[in-house]
């Protein structure tokens, strides 16, 4: 039988010989001096006590030892994760204020392109199109339509003086200017071109400003027939200005004269707004 005492201090395990009980001893462990009598004693089996200093002092098994490592790393792992996920509610409210910014900053570019449309027309001016349906329901200073067929557009000829020989006293440079087969002074020659006198009226009966448009004016026959033709900008009916705006609900009088040779008389006019570019 092995005999087995603890240190009293430390709680160490030891185990020794036969020894007086007022010997003293020293523990190996804390250096502890302490007499036999004042220590716990107790007597175990030798077999018994092989195995369990076997048991205690046999190396680990390497896979056990392998998976306790394994299954510590997996779960600090999994503390690691559950500390860095940052809360569901954090995470949406990070989402909306995304989309309440990329919103704000399409609604700025909106309205800066419809304050700033005169020189983005100028770079792009197939977007007036766009621009004149949306400025129909949203506010954009300063801007003008250019909607020919919206305006009320009328002509009319105005009588010409017939040509005829004009009536003057015998006076000496008229008797040398009929020697020398000249027209008589104040007399307007028959192979003289007739100037035509086409009064033309613009009304804008819209609600919105337009640009005075391009007008197709055409000299007509009694038949019906074109026999002269022009097109005119603003700037050749009288408004040279730019840009030529016509406010709403207002409207323009002019007159133009046409000098073109004509084959005979017209006998009517027609009139209409176009747009050049189509």
């Amino acid at each position: 039988m092995a005999k087995i005492l603890r240190c009293p201090a430390c709680g160490a395990l030891w185990r020794f010989d036969d020894v007086e009980a007022d010997e003293t001893l020293r523990c190996g462990e804390c250096g502890t001096v302490f007499s036999l009598s004042k220590a716990e004693t107790a007597s175990v089996d030798d077999a018994r006590l092989e195995e369990a200093l076997r048991a205690k002092i046999a190396p680990e098994d390497p896979a056990e030892k392998g998976e306790a490592a394994m299954s510590a790393l997996a779960n600090d792992l999994a503390e690691f994760d559950s500390r860095a996920e940052p809360p569901a509610r954090s995470g949406a409210f990070g989402l909306l204020k995304a989309l309440v910014a990329l919103v704000l900053l399409v609604v700025l570019a909106a309205a800066a392109l419809l304050y700033f449309h005169r020189p983005v027309l100028q770079q792009m001016p197939a977007l007036r199109v766009i621009y004149q349906d949306v400025c129909r329901t949203f506010p954009c200073p300063g801007f003008v339509w250019f909607e020919p067929a919206a305006l009320t557009v009328s002509g009319r000829l105005e009588a010409v003086p017939a040509i005829v020989p004009a009536e003057t006293p015998a006076t000496d440079a008229n008797a040398a200017n009929a020697t020398a087969g000249a027209a008589p002074t104040g007399a307007m020659s028959a192979d003289a071109p007739v100037p035509v006198v086409v009064a033309l009226t613009i009304a804008n009966t819209t609600d919105r400003p337009q640009y005075l448009p391009t007008l197709e004016v055409k000299l007509l026959d009694p038949a019906g027939d074109t026999i002269a033709q022009r097109l005119l900008e603003p700037a050749d009916y009288g408004y040279p200005q730019t840009p030529a705006v016509l406010a709403a609900g207002d409207s323009v009088a002019t007159r133009v004269t046409v000098t073109t040779p004509l084959p005979h008389g017209a006998s009517s006019v027609a009139v209409k707004a176009v747009d050049p570019l189509l």
